[in-house]
């Protein structure tokens, strides 16, 4: 008698028989074959000689065998989200892939082979267990995209500047202690966050856009000719003062330095002119410098969770302030000058030890929310209820 599993098992593979003929009919270029609960390949696949992207991932494979390695048209191969933990030399026949995904699975080593797919545009292999990379992946002189995170590796080859038309890397949540990239020079996103990296280096990159360097151990930084560096994430680096080359990034516009232990700012906050969001929450700021107020293109600032007793008069000089967050500092006084901010929208006061509301706050036409929870109010006029929380 049949079992409802065994019945389910052949409907499944009577629809899979169907998908592949029905492809194989069609010479259909794109086969999807994700979410299908497979263990293995169903040997059909071989017959897809036309094929050029097929979709495997949300399987249950744990090897790729010979047949697909047929399949020498294939521009995209996706197999993420499975079980694999070796990527079988055969890989190098596919001649043609532009795109190989193979992220989440338990990959420890890379074939050498690897490094015969010449027109590898993406590669793929974050949330696996990678050691090392072999000296042959520097041979991917088309490579664009090539994502890392979250392995094991401790360094990266030699050879490594060959890539010369990478443009996003992404190395976060590895094992490196230090990193040189000097000559990838179309570079525009890197991502080195959660490494045990206690110096970086980074020169000569024109058009890097954003860098991520949160989560490190990092007592040396150095910048320079970096001209198009926009979005800089420094979160949880024990940082006691901001590094100077920082300041020698004018281009900037976003800049997050939360979850550090900075007690001041300098006065060349100044030399940031074109920052929009600024994020200093979580350290031990007692005050800001006067000089934030030569950041006129500021539209979003975050304090929270520092140790503010009050706010700087040069706070309310920035015409195009958008949010603002106070909360969890020691602010008593909230000052009627608050409403010079005229394009201000939110306002985040929770958690400070403020006692009453300045009426110049209802003057301010753009707000639209206040949080004024967990302080001591003693009274709020009915007018005001409307903005706040």
């Amino acid at each position: 008698m049949t079992t409802q599993s065994e019945l389910a098992a052949t409907l499944q593979s009577r629809k899979l028989f169907q998908l592949i003929t029905e492809a194989a009919r069609t010479g259909a270029p794109v086969l999807d074959l994700s979410n299908k609960q497979l263990p293995t390949l169903p040997a059909e696949i071989a017959q897809l000689s036309k094929l050029r992207w097929l979709e495997l991932s949300h399987n249950h494979l744990s090897t790729l065998l010979p047949k697909i390695f047929r399949l020498t048209k294939l521009e995209g191969l996706t197999v993420n989200n499975n079980c694999l933990t070796s990527l079988p030399p055969d890989i190098a026949r596919l001649l043609r892939l532009q795109r190989l995904e193979l992220k989440d699975n338990q990959l420890s080593l890379l074939p050498v082979e690897i490094g015969a797919l010449e027109g590898l545009q993406k590669l793929e292999l974050r949330n696996n267990l990678l050691i090392e990379l072999p000296d042959t992946l520097c041979q991917l002189k088309h490579l664009q995209i090539l994502e890392l995170g979250n392995n094991r590796l401790q360094q990266l080859p030699a050879e490594f500047y060959q890539l010369v038309e990478l443009n996003r890397l992404g190395l976060s949540d590895n094992r490196l202690n230090t990193i040189e990239l000097q000559h990838c020079r179309q570079l525009e996103r890197l991502d080195l966050s959660r490494n045990p990296l206690t110096a970086l280096a980074l020169h000569h990159l024109p058009k890097l856009e954003r860098l991520n360097v949160s989560g490190t151990r990092l007592e040396r930084l150095s910048f320079s000719e970096l001209p198009n560096l926009q979005r800089l994430y420094l979160v949880s680096n024990h940082l006691k003062q901001i590094p100077d080359s920082i300041f020698q990034v004018s281009s900037l516009t976003w800049l997050d330095l939360s979850h550090n232990e900075l007690s001041s700012l300098p006065d060349r906050l100044a030399h940031l002119p074109k920052l929009e969001r600024l994020n200093l929450s979580n350290n031990q700021l007692t005050d800001i410098p006067s000089s934030i107020m030569h950041l006129q293109n500021l539209e979003w600032l975050d304090l929270s969770n520092n140790q503010m007793h009050e706010l700087p008069p040069a706070l309310f000089e920035l015409p195009h302030l958008q949010r603002l967050d106070i909360s969890n500092n020691k602010l008593r006084l909230l000052p009627n000058e608050i409403a010079q901010l005229s394009e201000l929208q939110r306002l985040d006061l929770r958690a400070n030890q403020i006692q009453a509301i300045p009426e110049s706050l209802l003057q301010m036409p753009g707000l639209q929310r206040v949080d004024l929870q967990e302080n001591p109010i003693q009274q709020i006029a009915f007018k005001q209820l409307k903005i706040l929380l």
